[in-house]
């Protein structure tokens, strides 16, 4: 394939910290090292996991992916909170193609101001309260997609959504795809459940249409359940 996207789930802060599991990820750079050599020139970093190590954390995993691994496109974490409305572009080809990476939370459910700009959030919140609203498209997303729809030829969503170990789309998964489309989003691939959803052609009410995957479950994990055990890719 000429674009190898690859999920990173858990957040790479930096060896000197240690290595922990589950609930507050940290892992080895190595990790990251794996998957440049394996091949994958597009990595998403924006998890529910991507704050497990505070914001300085995040902000160690994105200058370790721009100093050490420079020929990968990075998307959903932000070293600098200015660059955060900068669409992501790999051009293969005379193809341009925008990566759009979101989460629907940092398992917070208010964002304390340090992460603010640093993490590229799939949900709307109060800006006087930081207080998430899982039931709202953030508008950034939508205004993201119209930009990304005038500086490349196609435009790839990825969020992380749903609702873990279920295998169906939850109705905001639903809804939030149908705006993804309506804002021109050519292909929707989900991630987040670690079970596989459905694939359909979502339909918005102006004619666009995307391609979305709601989740392809895990590529690779240790996770034990039979269901969780089957790993999606998809290939468009």
């Amino acid at each position: 394939a000429d674009i190898k996207i690859i999920n990173q789930e858990t957040i790479l802060a930096g060896n000197e910290r240690g290595f922990s599991g589950y609930p507050y990820f940290n892992s080895p750079t190595e990790v990251g090292d794996a998957i440049a050599d394996a091949g994958f020139n597009v990595v998403l970093h924006a998890s529910n996991h991507a704050a497990d190590q505070g914001t300085d954390g995040l902000i160690c995993c994105a200058n370790y992916w721009s100093e050490k691994h420079p020929e990968v496109l990075m998307t959903g974490i932000h070293a600098n909170a200015e660059d955060l409305r900068d669409i992501p572009i790999l051009t293969i080809g005379d193809i341009k193609f925008a990566i759009l990476n979101y989460t629907y939370s940092p398992n917070m459910e208010v964002i304390p101001e340090s992460l603010e700009g640093h993490l590229n959030l799939l949900c709307g919140y109060n800006e006087k309260t930081n207080q998430l609203d899982f039931t709202t498209l953030n508008k950034n997303v939508l205004n993201d997609i119209a930009h990304a729809t005038i500086l490349a030829d196609v435009v790839i969503v990825c969020p992380h959504w749903g609702t873990e170990y279920v295998t169906t789309p939850s109705s905001y998964q639903k809804e939030f795809a149908r705006q993804m489309a309506e804002a021109g989003a050519d292909v929707i691939i989900g991630a987040h459940p670690h079970v596989p959803q459905p694939i359909e052609w979502v339909t918005a009410d102006n004619g666009n249409r995307s391609l979305c995957y709601y989740s392809l479950g895990n590529f690779v994990s240790t996770q034990k359940d039979g269901i969780s055990m089957l790993e999606g890719m998809a290939w468009v």
